[in-house]
């Protein structure tokens, strides 16, 4: 149990400098804010909540809910696809605060989540946000206009005559954090003092974890999903971490349909398009995703299984893999696949650069 000096002090963390490097929603003036009860905050369209200086709190009187430091930073976590524990909050909260000087770190800049085998990973920021705005994916609910993409907290900080020109004229994206938290899927960042890398966590344990047992029966059976992907902002290179392996984004999204990705950003491409994926994270991974298939998954009558490689040879030849084996796995088996192959202009290397020419002509 956590001493409640250590808590008071967690809580000494300005809960003003958590909703600016957490990039939450406010009025102008920074005193007012989105409700962060998850069970409040998709309803809530007008910043509410009041901040109290004297407390470091703020308060909902729509909901009755009051957030001290601790109480907002796991609420806006939650909700962001980033889910703590109270543990891991007071933990978070003390690593932002100088002990030499019992101030905040710069929040903006780093805002310390985990650390996974060795390397630290960040709470993901503005720069990871723009990598994938330009590859067409969108974690929060966003307006692309001119160019440029626009989410709710950058756009209330906008003038009301900017923003109405923007939510009139600009297209609509939804955002897809809160289906990547329900399929355990994190996005963070981190630096090894020479590059910047975007991560893409993957963290669950089937056989521990009741909650997804319960949510998704048999899909999951069997399988330990817990490594990380880190690619650098310049696309010069990639890190793996952990034991890579495929991994299904699926829950909240509907079944009839799945799409096979050789890579996790093309599978984020069909979350964005309301599409169940599988992102293979390697060509190499392609065996066990049969073995899967053979060995703990029941075809469902009304599914069909879409394969969209690369369009190169590696690509390819992991195609030609997955058809043999429905055709072979068909011949034997009552309950049969339905699969086709996605035919992606040979112009673009894959279906996340044929999204990304397709979002930019929005």
């Amino acid at each position: 149990m956590i001493e409640q000096a250590i808590i008071d002090k967690a809580n000494s963390v300005s809960i003003k400098e958590l909703v600016s490097g957490l990039n939450w929603k406010t009025d102008t003036t920074g005193n007012k804010i989105i409700c962060p009860n998850p069970d409040h905050y998709y309803s809530d369209n007008t910043p509410g909540v009041v901040f109290n200086p004297q407390s470091n709190k703020y308060r909902c009187f729509r909901c009755n809910k009051s957030f001290d430091s601790i109480g907002f930073y796991r609420s806006a976590s939650e909700i962001q696809g980033n889910s703590k524990t109270f543990n891991e909050a007071v933990s978070d909260l003390l690593d932002m605060i100088d002990e030499d000087s019992n101030v905040l770190f710069d929040s903006k800049k780093a805002i310390k989540s985990t650390n996974y085998k060795g390397i630290h990973l960040y709470k993901c920021m503005g720069y990871e946000l723009e990598y994938l705005h330009q590859r067409g994916i969108c974690l929060y609910d966003s307006y692309k206009y001119n160019g440029k993409v626009y989410t709710e907290t950058t756009l209330n900080k906008m003038s009301d005559e900017e923003q109405e020109e923007i939510r009139k004229q600009g297209v609509f994206y939804r955002g897809i954090a809160h289906i990547l938290k329900k399929n355990r899927v994190y996005v963070k960042h981190s630096f090894d003092g020479v590059k910047n890398y975007i991560c893409y966590e993957v963290k669950y344990d089937y056989d521990e974890d009741e909650e997804l047992q319960e949510r998704t029966h048999s899909m999951f059976e069997n399988t330990d999903r817990s490594f990380v992907i880190a690619k650098s902002l310049d696309g010069q290179s990639k890190k793996n971490y952990g034991h890579i392996d495929f991994n299904f984004i699926t829950d909240g999204m509907p079944m009839n349909e799945i799409y096979i990705c050789e890579g996790m950003e093309d599978a984020l491409t069909y979350t964005m398009n309301g599409k169940a994926s599988i992102s293979l994270n390697s060509v190499g991974n392609v065996n066990s995703l049969m073995d899967y298939f053979e060995q703990c998954y029941v075809p469902r009558y009304n599914q069909k299984i879409y394969l969209s490689l690369d369009n190169d040879a590696a690509g390819l030849n992991a195609t030609q893999k997955l058809i043999d084996f429905f055709v072979e796995y068909n011949k034997n088996h009552k309950k049969q696949y339905r699969y086709a192959k996605v035919n992606i202009p040979e112009k673009f290397k894959d279906i996340n650069e044929y999204w990304v020419d397709k979002f930019n002509q929005s």
